[in-house]
């Protein structure tokens, strides 16, 4: 995903876009109408606009202004709820939001952490909370331009297709189920009668023991009644 004041900096078929809605660069309906095939994320400047992103850091609004802008103003009509802010800060919002009475799993977390390297925040990587996505950069492509990565949730992608049963089977029983929490779980049985299982790691995330296209491991549950 893509951001930046100027419009004239963003390649020209870029996945995903975000810009402000308001304040002294209002670059999101420009974007919109620039970008019609990307995904669009609005932003928030301060605790009185609608948006489904609020960005939190200096000169914008404070951590304590999240919950309220969260209830009276964030927009979910196009997905989860976004707060950006500093790495930094990441803990200081998470706790002024759980104190506002919204968990964490009710927003995904944005936050920004310039190493230049492509990565997203998390205790195994940087150190920090963990993030559903990370601007790692401001100067993409050499421009005046700031790259994040972002996690599927952000734009509603759909949930990774079942995975392929495991051999060897002649005949398989398929069945595909959501959680309470929201991930798939499939179950197989074959024609011997074994019934196998796996599961995504999060609500449209991968699947366990997954490579890119592919999934490692399924886990039996041997046969019923055995």
């Amino acid at each position: 995903m893509y951001d930046s004041i100027d419009l004239s900096q963003f390649p020209s078929n870029p996945e995903a876009v975000a810009g402000y809605v308001g304040g002294y660069w209002p670059t999101y309906n420009e974007l919109c109408k620039k970008f019609p095939n990307a995904h669009h994320l609005s932003i928030a400047v301060n605790k009185s606009q609608r948006a489904r992103c609020f960005d939190i850091e200096p000169g914008n609004a404070v951590p304590s202004d999240g919950p309220a802008w969260f209830k009276n103003y964030g927009d979910d009509s196009e997905g989860p709820i976004v707060i950006y802010c500093g790495a930094s800060a990441s803990q200081q919002v998470i706790n002024a939001m759980s104190s506002g009475g919204i968990a964490r799993s009710r927003y995904l977390l944005w936050s920004a952490h310039y190493t230049y390297k492509e990565h997203t925040c998390g205790p195994g990587t940087c150190g920090y909370p963990q993030a559903d996505g990370t601007q790692w950069t401001d100067k993409a492509m050499g421009r005046n331009l700031d790259q994040s990565i972002v996690s599927d949730a952000f734009f509603g992608t759909a949930p990774a297709p079942t995975p392929t049963p495991p051999e060897p089977a002649d005949e398989l029983s398929i069945c595909t189920v959501v959680n309470a929490d929201g991930r798939l779980e499939t179950f197989v049985q074959t024609d011997e009668g074994q019934i196998w299982h796996s599961w995504q790691v999060a609500p449209n995330a991968g699947w366990e023991g997954s490579a890119p296209g592919k999934v490692t491991k399924w886990q039996s549950m041997g046969r019923p009644g055995g």
